[in-house]
Formats: structure tokens, C-alpha cells, sequence
């Protein structure tokens, strides 16, 4: 490895402006980027040669006040509501709003071909503005204004100049994914709440006798003794050990809900206040979004103290903050029951990937409201491609275990999980580069093509690592579905007929409701485990099939 250059100094006449003494010059090394710092109004430069790439408060905006009296909160802005990034517990969002939901992380990706860059504004109280506008001349141009409460002015600006460049130098800076555990890749089940303990075994048994693969079954927060932490219900649950070893037994765990703790219902915006008191005079406001990344920090931790080291805990949080990847997976909270949150699941998730959040999903089904066959279905089929695969349920909700469905959804659903357990070892390897390298595993299209404008706006398909595209269907009644596939002399195989298919085209794939479009890339080599088994354990010694997908050359 070679050493970096220190940065050179030197005043200098201003590209942009003109001559400018309050102008100072600072470069990474000869050719490097340079930085152009402006005194007075301040302002920041970010050039490549004479290619402008970024500027910091462009319009004279940038104000930091002392010591003044505090509002409850932010000012309201023009143009509309900023992006409010104050984690809360929102009980059923909606889509296509800037409400605070349970997590957030300041970081904005702006891709274009050639060159992507990545502000990461590092503040915990915040919310923020993004304003549209057309650039002069056909570049269109994107600012973004940035409004923080309280705290220092800390902003890194990472400069790619690959999207993938982008998130490894993210992930320098505040942590890869955590390697998981394979089991947790697996199928989760769960619901608010199984009663007691024969419902558990009795649901194990349904997956058994139905040939379904599962993992790990999951109880809420109704587990517990008065809703009590660490504690298990005497009469719902006399004997959990002999449960979970039962469980065991059959290859299969139990995960464990420990309800509300993002949460304060009788508070403003269910929180605390933010001039409330924490230990050491810091006020709420000062530790509010990252007092959950605590939490799953010291969960995983001590899971980790609990094994001496030996295994690697899996920890769920729907609460987060930059650097929670670290210590375990995400999901996007409580969702509904409808198509509109099944087609947002997969611009939710593959914005967690950006943001160094890997291991997401979406409960599967939605966790309010009763979704009708055709919608479950179609949500298996989607959750079987995102990163973490669970469906989940509010306790007032229909009981929808897959068995409850006709015999041709069952056969769909089962399907779709055979599926999820074959492509494991694509999940696990993917797993270990975004842990290495800190590359989403689930990832938009224009991080791998970036010189291709057409990817830019496209959030209903993806690619898992660089090898599977996948276009879930996310409409009702589809016959058909219009599939771009990406780069200029790339091939991309259909991943169950095997038909080549040359790129860059868009392909109109005819659907059943038993069609998961997915396409292996041309030039990579997909290892399964085909054989169905009930989990992850039991598939440890079985044998591996090597799809090869040729390349054009």
C-alpha cells in the first residue's frame, strides 16, 4: 500500500469567480481533487480540473447560533415540510411523506456517469430540505439544505468516484454490516403474538407437515410477564427451555420482540421531551436518534460476551442510526397490507443498502390489515429476493400461516421459499463482500452501470450482488412485466428457462402468478443448494450445483 499525499496550499486566482484573495486552494496530491475554501461569505469548492463537482452553501445560507433560546422545533421552511429526521415510533406510516419514521441516517448519494459524490452530515437533531432546480445550461442540479438543532458542524463529503467507491468509503467511516449468521437468512416467522406454547410447536409442526423451510419462529412482546423484559409469561409459557430445546431439536430457534423501548406514548410526538435530562446534563434532544444505536449495540455485544466469542449474534432493531449496521439487521416497521407498501418495500430497502444498512426487509404480507391471496403470494415472492425474509402480523389481524391458503397459493408460497433456501450461498457471499468491502447487497442498478442515465430512476428492480436481477411483481392482476437489462454488451439469462438474452434492451416478460422474474448475469457462475430441507442446519452438508451463465466473448 502506498502512502497518501498531504495536501498542498497555495492562493490562487478563483476558477469560478475570479481573482479572489480570501480564497484559499487545498489538493490531494498532484491531479487529485481540489478544494477551493472561500472566507467571506464561506464557501467550498469541490473541482475536479475545472469540473465544478460540489459546492457548500453555494447561496449564503450557512448560519450557526450560540446560545439562544431553544424552540420545541425547527422552524418551518419554504417551499413545503422538510425531511424531518427524528426517529420515532410511527404506528402504521404512510408512503411519499416526509414524516419522521424509526430511523434515519444523513447521507445523501448523487450519481451521475462518471463521477458519483456522497455528503454525510454528521449530526444527530435534524431535519432536512431537498430543493429540485435546473442548473444552467442541460445539467439539471440538486441542492440540498441541511438544518440541525444543536451540535457541531461535522460533514464529510465522499468522493467516489464510483456509487460503489461511495459506500466503501461510508463504510470506512462508520462500519460495514455485520457478517450474520446463515441461519438468520433464512425464513422467519412471526406475528403479535403467538399465545402460548403449544401455538408455537403447533406452528413448527404446520411448516413440518407442509414442507416448508423455516428458521427461526419469532414471539412479541405478549411473551413476556406484564410486558416485562428478560421474563417469560408462567401461564402462556411454563417451560420455555424445554420449548426452545424442543425447537432445537428440529433444527429450528425462536426470536424474541422486546416491544417499545424508539417510544414514550403519553409524550410529545411519542417521545420524551427534548429538554429532558439524561445523565451528565446532556439534553434528550442531544442523544435522541442515537440512543437506540446504543441499544443494539450492547444487545449485540452481549450476546457475543454470552457465547465467549464463538458465535455471532443476529439482533433486529427497527430503530437506527449511521453506524447500526454494525451490529446487526433492520426493517421498515409497520407497514399495511396493501400494494402500494409491497412496491415501496423495495425502494425502502435498497435506500438502506446506501446508507450501509444491508440487512433489511419488510414484513411480509404487511403487519396491519388482511392482504388477499394474490397480495401474499406476491409479497413471498418479493420478501424471498430482499435481504431479510420475515412475515409478521398485528395481533387484531387474520392468522395467515401459509397453510391457510388454497393449495395452489401454498404450492406458490412454498416455492418462493424453496427458492430463497436454494440461491443461500448467493445471499451468504454477498453478505461477506458488503462486510469486506461495504457494497449493498441488495443494490439499485446504476451502482453497477453507472454510465447508464436510463438505471438512475429505477426502484422496482435491482441487483442481488453483481450476479441475479430481480423484478418482483407488485401489481395486481399482472399478465406482463417490462424488464430492463443493463450494460452495453452484457448477456443476462433467465433464471429458469436459461434464455440468453442480450443487453442493453427492455423485455416485455409475460407473468403467471407463479413468476418471480429473475435474470443471472452472463459471465458468473451461481453455486445452490437445491435439495429441500426444513433449515439452514439441515442443509449444512448437502451438495452444491454450479449454474454457470456464459459471457458474450
Amino acid at each position: 500500500m502506498g502512502t497518501v499525499p498531504p495536501p498542498h496550499c497555495c492562493w490562487e486566482s478563483h476558477p469560478l469567480r475570479g481573482c479572489d484573495e480570501g480564497t484559499l486552494e487545498l489538493a490531494l496530491g498532484p491531479g487529485g481533487p481540489r478544494l477551493l475554501v472561500t472566507e467571506r461569505p464561506f464557501r467550498l469548492d469541490l473541482l475536479r480540473h475545472r469540473e465544478l463537482l460540489c459546492s457548500v452553501n453555494a447561496r449564503g445560507l450557512l448560519v450557526f447560533e450560540h446560545q439562544r433560546r431553544r424552540r420545541d422545533s425547527l422552524r418551518p421552511t419554504e417551499g413545503g415540510d422538510p425531511y424531518r429526521l427524528y426517529n420515532l415510533d410511527v404506528f402504521q406510516y404512510e408512503v411519499f411523506t416526509p414524516m419522521a419514521l424509526y430511523g434515519s441516517v444523513p447521507l445523501l448519494l448523487a450519481p451521475r456517469p462518471r463521477l458519483s459524490l456522497g455528503p454525510f452530515w454528521l449530526n444527530t437533531l435534524f431535519g432536512k430540505l431537498l430543493d429540485y432546480m435546473q442548473g444552467g445550461g442541460e445539467t439539471p442540479q440538486t441542492e440540498v439544505r441541511w438544518m440541525s438543532e444543536s451540535g457541531v458542524i461535522d460533514v464529510f463529503l465522499l468522493l467516489g468516484p464510483g456509487p460503489a467507491d461511495v459506500t466503501a468509503q461510508y463504510g470506512r467511516l462508520t462500519g460495514t454490516q455485520a457478517l450474520p449468521p446463515l441461519f438468520s437468512l433464512g425464513y422467519h416467522q412471526s406475528r403479535w403474538n403467538y399465545q402460548d406454547e403449544a401455538d408455537v410447536e403447533a406452528v413448527e409442526r404446520g411448516f413440518e407437515e407442509h414442507e416448508l423451510p423455516l428458521d427461526v419462529i419469532w414471539l412479541d412482546i405478549e411473551h413476556a410477564d406484564g410486558k416485562r423484559y428478560f421474563t417469560w409469561d408462567p401461564a402462556k409459557f411454563p417451560n420455555p427451555r424445554g420449548m426452545l430445546e424442543r425447537l432445537a431439536a428440529r433444527k429450528r430457534r425462536v426470536g424474541m420482540g422486546l416491544g417499545w423501548s424508539p417510544s414514550v406514548f403519553s409524550g410529545p410526538e411519542v417521545t420524551m421531551h427534548k429538554d429532558a435530562r439524561h445523565f451528565g446534563g446532556w439534553e434528550h434532544r442531544e442523544l435522541h436518534n442515537i440512543s437506540r444505536l446504543y441499544v443494539h449495540k450492547a444487545t449485540a455485544e452481549g450476546q457475543i460476551r454470552r457465547s465467549g466469542g464463538r458465535l455471532r449474534p443476529f439482533v433486529l432493531s427497527r430503530a437506527f442510526f449511521a453506524g447500526s449496521q454494525r451490529y446487526g439487521a433492520v426493517w421498515t416497521g409497520d407497514n399495511t397490507a396493501d400494494w402500494e407498501h409491497l412496491r415501496i418495500s423495495i425502494p425502502m430497502c435498497l435506500s438502506f443498502g446506501l446508507a450501509g444498512l444491508a440487512f433489511c426487509g419488510a414484513d411480509v404480507g404487511g403487519f396491519f390489515q388482511n392482504p388477499g391471496p394474490e397480495l401474499q403470494v406476491r409479497w413471498y415472492q418479493a420478501g424471498a429476493f430482499q435481504p431479510f425474509f420475515r412475515a409478521h402480523a398485528h395481533l387484531d389481524t387474520a392468522r395467515r400461516e401459509p397453510w391457510l391458503l388454497s393449495p395452489e397459493h401454498l404450492a406458490m408460497v412454498r416455492a418462493a421459499l424453496r427458492r430463497r433456501y436454494a440461491l443461500l450461498p448467493v445471499w451468504y457471499t454477498a453478505f461477506y463482500r458488503c462486510h469486506r468491502q461495504g457494497i449493498p447487497v441488495m443494490r439499485p442498478l446504476w451502482m453497477e452501470f453507472p454510465d447508464d442515465p436510463q438505471t438512475f430512476a429505477m426502484d422496482d428492480q435491482y441487483l442481488i450482488d453483481r450476479v441475479l436481477l430481480v423484478h418482483p411483481v407488485t401489481e395486481p392482476g399482472a399478465r406482463g412485466v417490462n424488464v430492463y437489462l443493463p450494460g452495453e454488451g452484457e448477456v443476462w439469462y433467465n433464471d429458469e428457462t436459461h434464455e440468453q438474452h442480450r443487453a442493453p434492451q427492455t423485455l416485455y416478460v409475460p407473468v403467471t402468478l407463479s413468476t418471480i422474474p429473475v435474470f443471472q448475469r452472463g459471465g458468473t457462475v451461481i453455486p445452490r443448494q437445491d435439495r429441500p430441507r426444513r433449515s439452514t442446519e439441515a442443509m449444512r452438508n448437502d451438495p452444491f450445483t454450479l449454474y454457470v451463465a456464459l459471457s458474450p466473448q
